[in-house]
């Protein structure tokens, strides 16, 4: 008589297949992380496998069964950490300029010296310029989602110098000034970038009664 059990031996592949593919992305994750933290310190050029591989507490072999390659996995890790980004900040409320504010500040905590280590480097190799032309245009898109009600409220004719100020106000290079340089704490930064933004708005007669 015919049963939709599963035979002992098929629950025991799925369950060790499921294991397997769970250390696997462990083991990817920690990779991405040791290579982050490389990357602050030298020069992609100058890191080899061999050190990631020490850094990361596996193998030469391991990293090259996941990735092939060094190239492979510098391609890797830059797609894994733009899309972490994208979903960070993506989180970001709509029209709430301290919600957005709060958002860009984890953000900036957490990838802040990664962005200016980049910027540092433009053009020092194609690699780094393509991710730095992708990330400007991620910003920007951002900027234009989070704000969008009070770009909507400008005059047509000011929205873009309106845009190219947001997207000022809101950049790493900011932050920079007012938390590294200042040393202003993260609260303090935070509420600078928010009176900016603010007193932007204001100027422009762009909040509504209810956002004053």
């Amino acid at each position: 008589m015919l049963t939709d059990r599963k035979s002992p031996t098929v629950a025991k592949r799925r369950y060790r297949g499921t294991v397997q593919a769970e250390v696997a992305e462990l083991t990817r994750q920690r990779i991405f992380e040791t290579v982050k933290a490389l990357y602050l310190e030298h020069l992609m050029e100058d890191v080899t496998l061999k050190l990631i591989a020490e850094r990361a507490g596996v193998t030469v072999q391991t990293i090259l069964r996941h990735f092939e390659s060094k190239e492979g996995l510098i391609s890797a890790v830059t797609q894994y950490f733009r899309d972490e980004v994208r979903r960070q900040r993506n989180d970001a409320p709509v029209g709430d300029i301290a919600g957005t504010l709060n958002n860009l500040m984890e953000h900036y905590e957490t990838v802040g010296q990664i962005a200016l280590r980049m910027l540092a480097l433009e053009g020092h190799s194609p690699e780094t310029d393509a991710s730095l032309k992708g990330g400007r245009s991620t910003h920007r898109q951002w900027v234009e989602r989070v704000f969008a009600p009070f770009i909507a409220r400008a005059e047509e004719t000011d929205r873009e110098r309106l845009i190219a100020q947001l997207v000022t106000i809101c950049d790493v290079y900011t932050w920079k000034l007012l938390r590294l340089d200042a040393g202003l704490t993260r609260e303090e930064t935070e509420l600078a970038m928010v009176e900016m933004l603010t007193a932007l708005f204001e100027q422009k007669n762009l909040l509504t009664e209810r956002e004053t």
